[in-house]
C-alpha cells in the first residue's frame, strides 16, 4: 500500500519513525526501498510486513473509529508509542491482532482523559472506572465509599486496567474462563499494589457477595473461582518483574483455576452440574 495514501493525512513524524525502525529510506511505497547491508534479507521481510499491517490498521481505525484517528493525527507522540506498542514480537501469529485490540482501547482511554502505560500494559479510562462502580456490590459499595480519595482511585484504578486487559487479550466473553482467571488474579495483584493486601482482599471478597437467582444454582462455583484467583493474585503482587507477566505465568503453569463444563446462557458463560475447577494450564 503506497505510503502517499496515508502521507495526506497529515501524521506529524509518521515519516520519520518509520525510517528510524526500518534504518533506511523508502522511495514511495512498502515495495520500493534503498536496500541497506546491514538489513538482512529475513529482518526486511519482516519489518516490510509489520509495516504493511500497520497500515492497514490505521487505514481500518479511519474507517471505523474517525475520532480516534484524529486523535492519532493530533498527538504524534502517542503515535510514535502506538507503532513500537505494535511492532514488538509481530512475527508471532495472531499477536499482532490482540496488539491491534489493546491499542484501539488506550486511544479510547486516552480520548477520554485516561491514562496508558504501553510497557507494563496498563490503561486507565476513567468511563470504564464509573462504570465499574456501578457493577459494585452493596457490600462492596459500602467498604468503598468509607475509603479516602487516594484508596477509592486505586482500587477503581486497579479493576479498570484488569478488566481492559482481559477483554482485549482474551475471548469474550471471558467469564469463568481463562481471561476472568487473569482478570481477577490481574486485579487482586495491582489492587494489593495500591491500596494494600488487607483492603484489597475486604474489598474483593465483598464484591463475590452476589444474590443470583433461583435458576443458576452452581454460582457457587464461580464464587470458589474467584477467592482461588483473587488470592493468588494478591501473592503476586509481590513477585519481582512486570505484573501481567507474572500473571501470565502464573496462569500458565496452572497457578489460577477456570471452570470445565460450562454452559453458554443468557450472554456468558455459566457454570453446570458438571463444572469443575481446572488448573489453567
Amino acid at each position: 500500500m503506497p505510503f502517499q495514501y496515508f502521507y495526506p493525512y497529515k501524521m506529524a513524524g509518521l515519516k520519520n519513525t518509520i525510517s528510524e525502525y526500518y534504518k533506511k529510506v523508502y522511495v514511495s511505497q512498502i515495495n520500493s526501498h534503498i536496500t541497506s547491508e546491514k538489513t538482512s534479507i529475513v529482518d526486511h521481510a519482516k519489518k516490510q510486513s509489520y509495516i504493511t499491517q500497520f497500515f492497514y490498521f490505521m487505514h481500518e481505525l479511519k474507517a471505523q473509529k474517525p475520532a480516534s484517528f484524529e486523535y492519532l493525527e493530533e498527538n504524534p507522540s502517542i503515535l510514535k508509542s502506538m507503532f513500537y506498542f505494535l511492532e514488538e514480537d509481530n512475527e508471532i501469529q495472531n499477536n499482532f491482532s490482540t496488539r491491534k485490540d489493546f491499542a484501539e482501547a488506550a486511544i479510547e482511554a486516552l480520548e477520554n482523559g485516561g491514562e496508558v502505560d504501553f510497557e507494563d500494559r496498563l490503561i486507565y479510562d476513567p468511563v470504564e472506572a464509573q462504570n465499574y462502580k456501578t457493577r459494585m456490590t452493596t457490600s462492596e459499595r459500602e467498604l468503598f465509599d468509607k475509603l479516602n480519595l487516594l484508596q477509592k482511585e486505586g482500587y477503581l484504578r486497579a479493576a479498570t486496567q484488569a478488566y481492559i486487559y482481559a477483554e482485549t487479550h482474551f475471548s469474550k466473553p471471558v467469564r469463568n474462563r481463562r481471561g476472568d482467571a487473569f482478570k481477577h488474579a490481574f486485579w487482586n495483584a495491582l489492587s494489593t499494589i495500591y491500596i494494600g493486601e488487607t483492603l484489597t482482599e475486604r474489598l474483593t471478597t465483598a464484591h463475590e457477595d452476589i444474590t443470583y437467582n433461583s435458576d443458576y444454582p452452581n454460582h457457587y462455583k464461580e464464587t470458589q473461582m474467584d477467592f482461588h484467583n483473587n488470592s493468588q493474585g494478591r501473592q503476586i503482587a509481590y513477585g519481582t518483574g512486570k505484573l501481567y507477566q507474572l500473571v501470565e505465568q502464573a496462569l500458565d503453569n496452572g497457578e489460577l483455576r477456570y471452570l470445565s463444563h460450562l454452559e453458554f446462557t443468557t450472554g456468558f458463560w455459566r457454570a453446570t452440574d458438571s463444572s469443575q475447577l481446572i488448573p489453567t494450564n
